[in-house]
């Protein structure tokens, strides 16, 4: 047990010192950039493709409401102004459909050069191939959307019934509900970067390094999400210096850091596939040590 503990404190360091030294900050900034330029025409390609090919109306209804729920804007206006613009019926409506989908790849290839770039990968799939993947993520964004649908009414039914057979046991209802919500998200997250760490990357990580840094990246963003609702009342006090643009900069910030939890997972992952020999070296005494290493120059 105190092995794996080492080795996890021993990893996370590095981890940390490799998500900064590969340049990984600059690429989450580049990542919340492209995905605010290509939020608008994923969000209308998507709404085009479940609008097609999902026939019940309720269900199509949850789904656009939770694509639109990412906006950095709320209002049914938007919500209604994104299904009229979504009508590929026409010829003219599938190019646009193609046009949007390839503006939204490139958020998907800022994604893929940031994982590349965390986990020291310099094999390269070529333009072309490496297109097709941005292309196909599209694709997955679709499919996870559906999966987060799904994994929402289930956590609603599990909630109901969690709730009885808690209150059958005196046991607190509403506490167990809060477990089941946080829980069922999060193994989604797990699922979801894993395959990401896998797929996304030219070289591929092992299963358990992957798996390990799919762990610690959902309970990154399991953390980030429960600080949002401080950090969003916070800073809609930047109103009175941004105006209308705040809830910009506030998503903007907000997918900054869920990027940075992804990049510095396929960091993790990196240094977890990596023997790591035996330091005779206290980790106390190595944290010292670099950390009295922020302040001091360094030669050789």
């Amino acid at each position: 047990m105190k092995k794996t503990l080492r080795r996890l404190a021993g990893c996370l360091v590095a981890a940390g010192e490799r998500y900064f030294s590969s340049g990984a900050a600059d690429s989450a900034a580049s990542i919340a950039y492209r995905v605010l330029f290509a939020l608008a025409p994923l969000t209308v390609a998507l709404v085009s493709v479940f609008g097609l090919l999902l026939q019940d109306q309720g269900l199509k209804n949850d789904v656009i409401k939770k694509v639109v729920s990412v906006l950095p804007v709320k209002s049914q206006d938007v919500t209604t102004a994104i299904e009229n613009i979504a009508t590929p019926a026409s010829a003219a409506g599938l190019v646009s459909l193609l046009v949007l989908v390839w503006a939204a790849s490139g958020m998907m290839t800022a994604i893929r050069v940031g994982l590349e770039r965390a986990m020291d990968i310099e094999e390269d799939r070529g333009i072309v191939r490496g297109k097709v993947v941005d292309l196909a993520l599209v694709g997955a964004t679709a499919l996870l959307i559906l999966a987060s649908v799904g994994v929402g009414l289930v956590t609603q039914l599990v909630d109901s019934v969690v709730g009885h057979l808690a209150g059958a046991v005196g046991l607190q209802g509403n506490v167990a509900r809060a477990v089941v919500s946080k829980l069922l998200p999060l193994l989604l997250w797990t699922g979801t970067l894993l395959l990401a760490y896998r797929i996304v990357p030219a070289k591929r990580p092992g299963r358990g390094s992957a798996l390990a840094g799919a762990l610690l990246t959902a309970l990154l963003l399991l953390a980030i999400s429960l600080a949002a609702g401080f950090f969003y009342s916070h800073a809609t006090r930047w109103s009175f210096i941004y105006g209308s643009l705040t809830s910009v900069f506030v998503f903007l910030y907000s997918v900054y850091l869920f990027a940075s939890a992804v990049l510095f997972g396929a960091a993790f992952a990196t240094e977890w596939s990596r023997p790591r020999p035996q330091d005779p070296e206290p980790l106390l005494t190595k944290a010292r040590r670099r950390l009295r290493g922020l302040f001091r120059r360094t030669e050789g």
